[in-house]
């Protein structure tokens, strides 16, 4: 395995590392009610292939791709319940693609997981909004989001620099930085500008 095989690996198991921990914070506060751990809720999505049931992953993934707005209003929760499984299934799909050197198949697992967390993050925002939540949740909600923000801009900055030399352009720097963090060339290239600017 070369170096930048190595990198791209172990990106993603840092990346599904995180959504899996946002996703066990989200549950926590959001569906942990009838004192069920997260570790069984998520149970029946695990399987042999993939690390995923794929025909409970099939399902559920059926269900929150629904084109039918009144059918998904009418599931309450059990919608919300779906798509935290679907993104915690993408969280270890993620890592079965990466160990088979399939970096591309497996970032875009991650990156799927990682915007249905977003999603549920979103719900939780609104709960919170509402009262239904503490604000301590809320705040660690932004601290988990922060700090694999920072996470991820530092990796990134770490390999502009190590392998600045090796491409023409930013813009040739940021796809490649995009194989290592589930981030899109936009943002990478946001980052890139306000790091020049701190080196000068």
């Amino acid at each position: 395995m070369t170096p930048e095989q190595q990198d791209l690996g172990l990106g993603v198991f840092r990346a599904a590392q995180r959504l899996e921990q946002g996703l066990q914070f989200l549950y926590e506060r959001l569906f942990a009610t009838n004192g069920v751990s997260f570790e069984a809720f998520v149970g029946p999505v695990r399987g042999d292939s993939l690390g995923v049931n794929s025909a409970v992953f099939e399902e559920l993934e059926q269900i929150i791709t629904d084109p039918d707005p009144d059918a998904l209003l009418a599931m309450g929760d059990a919608y919300y319940h779906a798509v935290l499984k679907v993104a915690y299934a993408l969280s270890m799909m993620s890592i079965h693609f990466a160990m088979a050197g399939r970096y591309t198949w497996a970032w875009e697992r991650v990156a799927a997981g990682t915007a249905w967390m977003g999603f549920l993050n979103g719900r939780m925002r609104r709960l919170w909004e509402e009262g239904a939540l503490k604000s301590e949740a809320g705040v660690r909600l932004n601290d988990i989001i922060h700090k694999e923000d920072r996470s991820s801009r530092e990796e990134a900055m770490e390999w502009y620099d190590a392998h600045r030399a090796e491409f023409k352009n930013d813009e040739d720097r940021a796809l490649e930085i995009t194989k290592l963090v589930p981030y899109e060339i936009g943002t990478v290239l946001k980052w890139i500008k306000k790091h020049r600017k701190t080196k000068k």
